[in-house]
């Protein structure tokens, strides 16, 4: 269990009530990583069932959009966020990308089993939950097609292949 606190801050989970909340925190734990230590991965092909709520510290988030053994990582160290493993989450399947620690890190690592059953039982919760998930991917969808507009002279270094 962690503190309610930890979680209230949290864009995705701000403004629901204090019992909810207190239900949630029940099935959370803090984790923490050190520089370089591989947090999810779409390469090992291992599902974790939970969301990471970033707490304290940077990541490093990777992936390979061509299947080529000239393409690089693309780094989207640039797309602000607070919660990873969603997508993963979300379609209980192995992660869809590389997320590294980039010094120390501290995330509040949130049960998913326990967060679907808490969806069902509150329906209302459930309901404001998904919608705001479906929000954040649906802006971090807008911000990744409006990068793929940029021009290769005006492409940062990271999506050079």
């Amino acid at each position: 269990m962690v503190p309610v606190a930890s979680l209230q801050d949290k864009e995705l989970l701000q403004g629901f009530d204090q019992a909810t909340l207190e239900k949630l925190a029940r099935h959370c734990a803090i984790v923490e990583f050190k520089d370089g230590a591989r947090i999810l991965s779409a390469v090992s092909g291992e599902r974790q069932d939970r969301l990471l709520f970033l707490v304290r510290g940077k990541v490093v988030v990777a992936k390979k959009f061509v299947e080529n053994v000239a393409a690089k990582d693309v780094s989207f160290q640039h797309i602000d966020s607070q919660v990873y493993g969603e997508i993963s989450w979300l379609l209980g399947t192995p992660p869809s990308a590389e997320l590294i620690s980039s010094g120390a890190s501290r995330f509040v690592a949130v049960d998913g089993p326990q967060l679907r059953a808490l969806c069902q039982e509150d329906v209302a919760f459930g309901r404001e939950f998904y919608k705001r998930l479906a929000e954040l991917l649906a802006r971090r969808t807008m911000n990744l097609t409006d990068l793929s507009k940029i021009t290769t002279a005006e492409q940062p270094a990271v999506f050079e292949f």
